[in-house]
This record gives structure tokens, sequence and C-alpha cells, in this order.
């Protein structure tokens, strides 16, 4: 949860007291743990507030596998994606 903490105070240097008291408050309704684990995943995501600890507490989503070592199977992509190329104007087929 440190880790969090200073994450929110470099990421909010006018307004982190508050928040930092809000994810501090959160202990009396969750398990430390599950603050914890919370913390954690809001950093993963770069979801840094107090109202993201809050939602990742209330929803379960504390107990969500590390993205972070995740891949990608089979083919990868499932879409044709020259039409991002297109869309970002890049070289593609419809040119």
């Amino acid at each position: 949860m440190l880790d969090f903490l200073n994450h929110l105070e470099k990421a909010f240097p006018q307004s982190w007291r508050r928040s930092i008291q809000g994810v501090l408050s959160l202990g009396q309704s969750f398990d430390p743990d599950v603050l914890n684990k919370a913390c954690e995943r809001a950093i993963v995501f770069g979801a840094i507030s107090y109202r993201s600890v809050k939602r990742i507490c209330e929803n379960g989503l504390y107990v969500s596998s590390d993205t972070r070592g995740s891949t990608v199977t089979g083919s990868g992509f499932a879409n044709d994606l020259s039409i991002y190329d297109r869309l970002a104007g890049g070289e593609g087929p419809w040119k």
C-alpha cells in the first residue's frame, strides 16, 4: 500500500493528503490484505486514485490474476489491423 500512496502523492501534489486519508479509511471497511491487493492492482493499471481503489475493493477485482505476465496466444489478433493504418493515415491497402 505504501507504494500506491507514494504514487498518489506524486500524481496529485496539491491534493494528495485528502486522497491518502480516503484510501486509509477504506481499512475500516475492507480487510488489510484486500486493500493491499487493490492498491497493487491500481498501480498495475495506472489507476492512481482513491475512487479506483475503492471500486476495486467493492467489486472484488483484487482477486483477478496479474496481467503483467499475460501473453497473446494463437495468431495474436482476430481482426484485420490494416484498418488502423487507414484511420491513422498510414499506408494500407485502401490508398
